[in-house]
């Protein structure tokens, strides 16, 4: 649509608005239409331009270009996108300056996602697993790493996914939407991977088989994820199989965070910020 803008104007060069526009601008008319309609919105100081419908529209997921006008010339250049967190928004407030490292375990996990977030912005890409015990800050520390890096992400738990997965089956829906998603998502962020209870022994082959799916495709395919477990590695063998644990080792920094319920310590800190004020 709007790739004839140009012919147009010949048409009805009086009653067409991009006519003026093209003249005040000293524009030429063989400039790419759809350059010309993006410019004109924004010239004309109107946010948020579909670079599928070309019209103005700050709801659609495509807006993602813009357009600057140099020498009356011009030219389309990227927007820096902000990717928000899905599903979860409390993630977004988990961040490496409010986590507060009680040991040398938590110290070091810290300073090596930092380094993971650092190295994403030079195109390295680095899976991590961290692993302890309930509240110990595995969470948050892979919460602010999930927030840090900047691209197209998603987040899921893996006892709601799981569950996904068995109503689907149930109803017979198909499931290859999430297991596309699963697999291509640039960063995925899998929280208490394993924590699940499995009814029977058909069921534990078909959580085997579709972890190794999609895990072994990441990998493959140089795709980044986090994963967050209170489960160790070995442990972590009894519920989704050796060879996808296998999988996940080759190719992915394995950390233990040791220390006190992390929670307890927030809530702690929050009422005495709050006792100060």
């Amino acid at each position: 649509m709007f790739k004839d803008i140009v012919n147009k104007l010949k048409d009805k060069p009086k009653s067409n608005k991009y006519y003026s526009f093209i003249n005040n601008n000293k524009l030429s008319k063989d400039i790419d239409s759809d350059l010309l309609k993006l410019a004109y919105w924004k010239l004309n100081k109107i946010d948020g331009i579909c670079t599928r419908c070309l019209e103005p529209n700050p709801q659609c997921k495509y807006i993602e270009r813009k357009v600057e006008i140099v020498n009356s010339n011009i030219h389309l250049v990227k927007c820096k996108k902000t990717y928000t967190n899905n599903l979860y928004p409390n993630l977004g407030n988990h961040t490496f300056n409010n986590y507060y490292p009680q040991n040398k375990s938590q110290e070091e996990s810290l300073s090596i996602c930092k380094l993971i977030a650092n190295k994403f912005k030079e195109d390295k890409r680095y899976n991590i697993l961290l692993y302890g015990d309930i509240g110990c800050g595995k969470s948050h520390l892979c919460s602010s790493l999930f927030t840090d890096i900047q691209c197209k992400k998603h987040f899921v738990n893996f006892t709601s996914m799981i569950n996904e997965f068995r109503n689907r089956f149930t109803i017979r829906s198909s499931s290859n939407d999430i297991i596309n998603k699963l697999r291509k998502i640039p960063l995925l962020y899998i929280d208490d991977l394993g924590k699940i209870i499995i009814i029977n022994k058909g069921e534990r082959s078909w959580i085997v088989d579709l972890c190794y799916d999609f895990i072994n495709y990441r990998l493959e395919h140089n795709k980044q994820t986090i994963y967050t477990s209170n489960k160790s590695p070995n442990e972590l063998e009894e519920v989704i199989g050796i060879d996808v644990v296998s999988r996940i080792k080759e190719n992915t920094l394995i950390r233990l965070i040791k220390g006190n319920d992390y929670r307890k310590q927030q809530g702690k800190r929050l009422l005495d910020e709050l006792s100060d004020k």
